[in-house]
């Protein structure tokens, strides 16, 4: 069974996330899936990834963060760049938290509630995923071109940010103007240390994998290589020649998902499968 954009209203705030589930009959395991920064939960071909882990018996959830810039009525383009310019990074985590909280509870999926749940990141949402590690039913995680810190700018463009109040990102894809306003370095800046990636990546206790692409034109592999650097116990997998989105575009209009995507759908879940078993022995 698919049901897309199910609503959930998250604890004590005005914000309502959108999400969709895919659920078979008898499903292994939970998986929930974290987009990226300017991204959504419809991008691409995670739709068809999702539909492709289903099939391999996992429940699968993805969502769009409530201040992601899309619409509720309209998830797929950017509607509401009042909300994307005041999300901030401490948004998205708490945000993730209350998600998870919200499968475990039973509440509208009560046969989930006791299975094995593991967190997908990719990109900016990779963050998240990390700070999700603190969640007692996480039981692993994956980043996919995951970023390894969220202060990506420079002294001089946090200075000119500060004097402006607005800093002006450039959505490659459609070529508009996305202004994030003060309160996302602010946010930073207060809470730098409960968002540390490295802190989390350092101490996290559950199993960790990692997939980045060579050819990454967003987030550079190396940052892949930190990850694995502050947790030696992580599984590392560089794919040569492959880039951020790991061969897909949007829209996507295949059924079919691309090969470099699908080698990352399937191992991820291999993992979780081995974590599993390990776990049962």
């Amino acid at each position: 069974m698919i049901t897309r954009n199910s609503h959930f209203h998250v604890p004590n705030t005005n914000d309502v996330l959108l999400y969709d589930a895919f659920l078979p009959d008898q499903p292994k395991g939970i998986l929930v899936f974290i987009h990226g920064f300017k991204g959504f939960k419809d991008w691409g071909a995670w739709d068809i990834c999702s539909e492709f882990w289903m099939q391999q018996g996992w429940a699968v959830f993805k969502f769009n963060f409530s201040h992601n810039g899309t619409g509720l009525h309209d998830p797929q383009s950017f509607v509401h760049p009042e909300k994307f310019r005041k999300n901030t990074y401490g948004r998205e985590r708490l945000e993730t938290l209350a998600f998870l909280d919200f499968i475990r509870s039973g509440e509208v999926f009560p046969t989930l509630k006791k299975l094995p749940l593991f967190v997908i990141g990719h990109s900016r949402g990779a963050g998240a995923a990390l700070n999700s590690a603190s969640h007692p039913s996480v039981k692993g995680i994956a980043t996919w071109a995951g970023i390894s810190k969220y202060n990506r700018w420079g002294e001089e463009q946090r200075q000119r940010w500060e004097l402006l109040g607005t800093l002006e990102i450039i959505n490659q894809r459609t070529g508009e103007s996305l202004p994030l306003d003060i309160d996302l370095l602010q946010d930073y800046q207060r809470n730098k240390n409960i968002l540390r990636i490295k802190t989390h990546v350092q101490r996290l206790q559950k199993p960790l994998i990692i997939f980045h692409g060579t050819a990454d034109e967003a987030v550079s592999w190396e940052e892949a290589i930190k990850l694995k650097k502050w947790n030696s116990d992580a599984e590392l997998h560089l794919l040569e020649g492959v880039n951020h989105v790991f061969g897909a575009h949007h829209p996507w209009n295949s059924k079919e998902l691309p090969l470099p995507l699908k080698k990352v759908a399937e191992e991820t879940v291999r993992f979780f499968e081995r974590v599993i078993l390990q776990k049962s022995l």
